[in-house]
């Protein structure tokens, strides 16, 4: 018999849960000893009102190093300070003044986006995440 469309995706989506479940221990004991209150997507008695959330945390080396670790990745990859960026277009369309100047233009503005965004602040949390659970998604 044929699977419908759905039926693959809810298999394959029931897979992923499965994988993922042998992990969530693990980021659960990280979570909690490191960075507590980032990790109520993993546990629902966080968000109780006068949880003590910093109790497990006996020694603050491992926050400290994931904030450097967090503030180099952010300062090398993403600086905010000059371009890491830029749009370009290879062969002979890409030699065009029009299309150069067009493009300039375009990076400019979503410079000025960028900036005005938050997205810096997300992209260090993304490396922070990245450094303690293995994953930013």
């Amino acid at each position: 018999m044929q699977r419908t469309l759905h039926d693959k995706v809810n298999y394959r989506l029931q897979c992923m849960k499965d994988r993922r479940e042998s992990f969530e221990d693990h980021w659960r004991d990280l979570a909690k000893h490191v960075m507590p209150r980032s990790y109520r997507w993993l546990d629902e008695e966080w968000s109780k009102r006068g949880n003590k959330a910093n109790q497990s945390i006996i020694d603050p080396s491992a926050t400290i190093a994931l904030r450097a670790m967090e503030s180099a990745f952010s300062a090398s990859i993403i600086p905010a300070t000059r371009p890491w960026k830029r749009i370009k277009i290879r062969g002979p369309l890409g030699e065009s003044y029009a299309v150069k100047t067009h493009l300039e233009v375009v990076n400019e503005l979503m410079d000025g986006h960028i900036l005005n965004s938050n997205f810096y602040q997300e992209g260090g949390k993304l490396f922070s995440m990245c450094g303690l659970f293995g994953t930013g998604a």
